[in-house]
């Protein structure tokens, strides 16, 4: 099972309208996503390759204080994830990037840097996930109805690896 680990503190707003996120303001979101059961799409595009793993239901634990909250407002209405990584000849333009989203909330845990180990492809064109850590990562959860989004612009986050993975 491949599963990303996020902790995140939660240090940035954006919007006006009343939201349950804004009392996670200050305060650090920490919860890990499996992907135990999941499809593959690979895709190329203008030098680079992509491989993007989807499930519609990953295992989902929160941890922390704001565990409870966080499971019941963040992961639980978010079944469904994925989790894509792009290699690009162009090093400083590949990427990694967490999403969960429905019509009332929607997540991205985008990270625009990969490391050396996993700046390759294989004869394809395609990469391949191996244990990380990314880096320089920004993290958005938005409140859709009202508009309302909480974050942080530079953070890390860990996927790790059990078995072989496309």
């Amino acid at each position: 099972m491949l599963t990303v680990s996020v902790s995140v503190p939660i240090t940035t707003t954006n919007g006006t309208g009343a939201s349950y996120l804004a009392k996670y303001v200050g305060q650090t979101i920490a919860f890990e996503i499996g992907f135990e059961d999941y499809g593959v799409a690979l895709s190329e595009s203008a030098g680079c390759g992509e491989t993007l793993l989807y499930t519609a239901m990953a295992t989902r634990t929160a941890t922390g204080p704001t565990a409870a909250d966080v499971t019941a407002e963040i992961l639980d209405p978010l079944p469904g994830w994925e989790l894509s990584l792009e290699v690009c000849d162009n090093a400083t333009s590949s990427s990694v990037a967490l999403v969960g989203a429905i019509d009332a909330l929607n997540t991205s845990f985008g990270c625009g840097t990969v490391p050396d180990a996993l700046q390759h492809r294989d004869s394809d064109g395609h990469p391949h996930f191996q244990t990380f850590t990314a880096t320089r990562c920004n993290a958005i959860i938005l409140d859709v109805s009202p508009a309302f989004s909480v974050g942080n612009p530079d953070f890390s986050m860990t996927i790790s690896t059990g078995s072989a993975i496309p």
